[in-house]
């Protein structure tokens, strides 16, 4: 989860210095200009995460499971579509 949110930060942050790109989440679009506010959000989200599931996991273990799944696979999906933008980008 922890390299997920790091990879995000620095593919959104690479895609942003392309022109004609930009963030399309509508919650981060207000932060991710300024790289320190963008990585405190960031930091701020996965901590509350790791928080929140390990709570989770002490009374339901699977569900804690399918949640880190399921949150894991989002954001590898947000950080692969980065890199295929940043890719498109360059082709240009």
């Amino acid at each position: 989860m922890v390299g997920l949110n790091v990879a995000d930060y620095v593919s959104t942050r690479a895609a942003l210095k392309y022109d004609g790109l930009a963030e399309t989440n509508p919650l981060m679009k207000p932060f991710v200009k300024n790289p320190a506010a963008f990585a405190a959000i960031k930091f701020g989200t996965t901590a509350l995460s790791y928080l929140s599931m390990k709570a989770i996991f002490k009374s339901t273990r699977t569900f804690a499971w399918v949640m880190t799944t399921a949150s894991n696979a989002l954001l590898s999906y947000v950080v692969v579509n980065n890199v295929r933008m940043i890719q498109g980008a360059r082709a240009r």
